[in-house]
């Protein structure tokens, strides 16, 4: 289950409930030169990248 992510860039709107992200809900693997433009939203747990990231190093 552990992926990585590099050099995407999206753009739009994501909505739901819970662990709501623009690229990935909970992470655990790295995301990395990545950007989401838009609207996120939801009850709990929202990130404009994750939701939840449980990789242990920095990403951007």
């Amino acid at each position: 289950m552990n992926g990585s992510i590099n050099n995407l860039g999206l753009e739009g709107k994501v909505t739901g409930l819970g662990m709501v992200g623009g690229i990935v809900s909970c992470n655990y693997g790295a995301v990395a030169n990545s950007y989401f433009i838009g609207d996120v939203s939801g009850e709990n747990e929202i990130g404009g990248i994750t939701s939840n990231n449980r990789y242990n190093r920095a990403y951007s």
